[in-house]
């Protein structure tokens, strides 16, 4: 196998996880801790990425743990959704590959790493209506989606997403902005939304997150079929 293509369970990647989470519950920076660990393990560029994504410090995962809403918590509340954060997950686990249940408790993809994280209307929409028919069981209050501005095609496939999401609920939107990130965040803090999103800065930031690829993972049965727990490589360390 080359370097990118190690078995994810091998005994050199898990002992990188635990030397990077001692790092960073000793309060290095995730960036230090990972180049410390990736110097010392010889990690490639998407083990990199899966440290940086899925492994968090004892601090983080508390806290995202209990400001992260379930279905039932969503109920009849406004929600905000992380476009293309959302999609690209979901897209990922529907095509066939893996994703990540992080020690957060939040799935998470390695798409980009991948090369993988541009998609064509075609599957946006597929994963648009199973996103729609999951929050149709919810009846949220609002669902607001989020892009970034400079993103191509970004206002054309928001416009279409946001056109599906009417035949089913109500009070629906969509922004573009140059900024989504610090946008979500904002509708947290002073609109009261709910985000949808699994970025870890969001996660970090908003009063309270949804994780709405786990949820329509879920109910199309797929999620148990494609998730890999984050948890396992490290069960004596969370």
């Amino acid at each position: 196998m080359e370097d990118g293509e190690r078995a994810p369970g091998e005994k050199r990647l898990k002992e990188a996880i635990k030397t990077y989470l001692f790092l960073l519950n000793n309060n290095f920076k995730s960036e230090t801790a990972i180049n410390i660990a990736s110097s010392k393990y010889f990690l490639s560029i998407k083990e990199r990425e899966l440290l940086k994504r899925c492994f968090h410090s004892f601090e983080f995962n508390k806290m995202v743990k209990q400001k992260t809403f379930n279905e039932s918590q969503v109920e009849g509340k406004k929600i905000a959704i992380d476009y293309y954060n959302v999609v690209t997950t979901i897209s990922e686990a529907i095509e066939g590959y893996f994703v990540f249940r992080c020690t957060d408790g939040i799935i998470r993809d390695l798409a980009k790493t991948e090369g993988r994280s541009k998609r064509e209307w075609q599957i946006h929409e597929t994963v648009m209506e199973y996103v729609k028919e999951s929050l149709y069981e919810i009846s949220p209050e609002e669902v607001v989606l989020v892009a970034d501005k400079q993103v191509p095609f970004s206002g054309e496939y928001l416009s279409k997403a946001s056109s599906l999401f009417s035949e089913r609920l109500k009070n629906t939107k969509f922004y573009l902005d140059n900024m989504a990130d610090s946008l979500l965040i904002k509708l947290s803090l002073e609109g009261k939304y709910i985000i949808a999103s699994s970025d870890s800065l969001i996660a970090e930031k908003a009063l309270n997150i949804f994780d709405l690829s786990s949820f329509v993972l879920k109910k199309l049965k797929i999620l148990d079929k494609r998730v890999i727990e984050a948890i396992q490589f490290i069960s004596d360390e969370i």
